[in-house]
């Protein structure tokens, strides 16, 4: 499988969660899951030649009167790389299917989960402008999930009379969410 095609494929992949929310959760795992296996097996068609020490180089004219080119390469260390990546993908989109709950948006997760993913193609890109690129991407694909799709709902409108917000088992929280392990104990 081409390199084009395993990067591109979770960046359009990226597409479908959002619109098979309204499906179900497991139909929305399972079309996440799908693409990133479909990745993980467009990867592994590269091995054989990875593993014989060849560097799989795929590339395309962008603006040539300017010299910038969009150049992939696949060696041993972006081969790791991206393994790792897919890999730990698919067992985080296991494991979320299961432990996030009814009110957490799944489709907005799995699609930031795929943008993530296709951003970590600066392990296969050639020039420095596209990995900053691509390493910008999964910046931004990382932390906007952190900060506003696994933000519980009730800590977003707590409104409550004392002015705590409350974690599930009821604990009192500070401003960003961490509940008070010992509560009771003393200051100094």
């Amino acid at each position: 499988m081409s390199l084009f095609l395993i990067v591109a494929l979770p960046f359009v992949g990226a597409l479908l969660p959002g619109l098979m929310n309204q499906a179900g959760r497991s139909a929305c795992a399972g079309i996440t899951f799908t693409v990133t296996l479909s990745a993980f097996i467009g990867l592994l068609t590269n091995a054989p030649a990875v593993f014989a020490g060849e560097v799989v180089t795929v590339g395309v004219d962008w603006m040539p009167i300017l010299g910038l080119n969009f150049n992939l390469m696949l060696d041993g260390l972006g081969f790791f790389f991206a393994m790792l990546i897919l890999g730990i993908g698919l067992l985080i989109i296991t494991y979320a299917r299961y432990y996030l709950s009814r009110d957490d948006n799944m489709g907005e997760f799995f699609t930031y989960l795929l943008l993530f993913q296709g951003g970590d193609g600066w392990n296969c890109s050639k020039r420095q402008y596209t990995s900053f690129t691509y390493f910008l991407g999964a910046y931004v694909a990382f932390f906007i999930p952190v900060d506003r799709v696994l933000e519980a709902p009730s800590r977003r409108a707590s409104g409550r009379a004392d002015g705590a917000d409350r974690d599930r088992y009821g604990r009192a929280c500070d401003d960003r969410g961490n509940a008070d392990p010992w509560p009771g104990r003393w200051e100094l």
